[in-house]
């Protein structure tokens, strides 16, 4: 378990003081084995790409998604990519998707 100001202290060097206590219980980068207040990872693949499963993701209980590239209209993305956070950083209540550069980069920093 970790929190989201752990979270987005890894992804950024900083974190907001605003909803960051949240306590994300786990990752997975399989949609279907996401639990309740857990953090969905999105990870191109060969036959599949994870962004194509988010809306699951969320259905299952996932309260964060960690996405390379724009998902489906409808979605609250948090932009963290170097050069476009907003400062400061406002965080929508959950659920919501944080935007960075490369999932699998940001998942081994976390």
């Amino acid at each position: 378990m970790f929190t989201l100001a752990e979270l987005l202290k890894a992804l950024t060097g900083n974190s907001p003081e605003q909803n960051s206590s949240m306590v994300i219980s786990e990752a997975a980068i399989d949609s279907r084995l996401v639990i309740p207040g857990g953090l969905f990872v999105a990870l191109p693949g060969e036959r599949t790409d994870g962004h194509d499963h988010i809306a699951e993701a969320f259905q299952a209980g996932a309260h964060l998604a960690l996405i390379q590239h724009p998902v489906g209209e409808g979605i609250q993305v948090i932009d963290l990519r170097p050069g476009k956070m907003d400062s400061p950083m406002i965080l929508p209540e959950p659920p919501f998707c944080l935007l960075v550069s490369d999932t699998l980069k940001a998942l081994q920093e976390v």
